[in-house]
């Protein structure tokens, strides 16, 4: 691993843009809680290659830190992280920060990734403040890059198979995954974005993760909505209002309707 002693002169999690790259809702949630409290300068969300690689393709010499799931069925993020180190992905620099969350405490993951020269490693489980601390320590370390070939060179470990999982949500908002075994013969599905499980007594239908700009007033809120200190703000099954929305715009989003999320759906009447 090539690094170097030396700090980058004013980085920090406020002066710099973001792009997080990462499947499941309650990891990003929390992703999204630490750079929020950290006063992040912009954050974007993406949850698959070609989502990831249109935004490099508009953003990428913008971005200043890639925080991705190095355990991601559709593209591990070891993958990802070679493609910059080697510079396949041209428009983002090469000695881009790059921090990794896994699961796995596999000695493989750990020494690719060092010898992919990777800025900063969060082992599960972590909170977000510990989070926040990884990536702030990230930003600081600087990287003296090998060449493009020895990065290309590098073997990558195949992140975890398919499996089906299901989803229910805690009074908190807290998703919490069971993974279980495809039954034998069916295909096995990567189950990315799994949709919150409606509260007793609430029936929706059309329930998608939604940016903050595309919601509609007369939306009902899926999930639980929580500040970056994990305070509730808005219950699920409230019906966002107009003012709602500005006031999320203004005060939670940090002006940038485009990189927050919500879960949001429509009553069923025909239930």
């Amino acid at each position: 691993m090539n690094t170097e002693a030396g700090e980058h002169t004013g980085a920090n999690i406020s002066t710099t843009m973001f792009l997080v790259v990462e499947e499941n809702p309650a990891v990003r949630d929390m992703i999204q809680a630490a750079l929020v409290k950290g006063k992040a300068r912009e954050i974007k969300h993406v949850t698959g290659v070609k989502a990831t690689l249109d935004v490099l393709q508009l953003r990428g010499k913008d971005i200043g830190c890639v925080v991705c799931d190095a355990d991601m069925v559709s593209a591990g993020g070891l993958g990802l992280l070679r493609m910059i180190r080697s510079g396949a992905l041209g428009l983002l620099a090469r000695d881009t920060c790059v921090v990794l969350l896994t699961s796995r405490t596999d000695p493989a993951v750990a020494a690719s990734a060092a010898a992919l020269d990777v800025n900063g490693m969060a082992v599960a489980p972590f909170s977000a403040e510990t989070l926040g601390d990884i990536i702030t320590t990230a930003l600081n370390r600087s990287v003296l890059l090998n060449r493009p070939t020895v990065y290309a060179a590098v073997p990558l470990v195949d992140p975890p198979a398919a499996a089906t999982e299901k989803s229910s949500i805690s009074s908190r908002g807290v998703v919490l995954h069971k993974k279980e075994k495809a039954e034998k013969g069916a295909p096995a599905v990567a189950a990315a974005n799994p949709k919150p499980v409606a509260k007793p007594g609430l029936e929706l239908k059309n329930v998608k993760l939604r940016t903050l700009v595309h919601v509609q007033p007369g939306a009902i809120l899926a999930r639980d909505l929580l500040d970056g200190e994990g305070h509730l703000l808005i219950k699920t099954g409230t019906k966002l209002t107009a003012s709602m929305l500005e006031r999320l715009k203004d005060d939670h989003a940090k002006g940038d309707a485009s990189s927050y999320h919500l879960w949001v759906g429509e009553i069923d009447k025909s239930s």
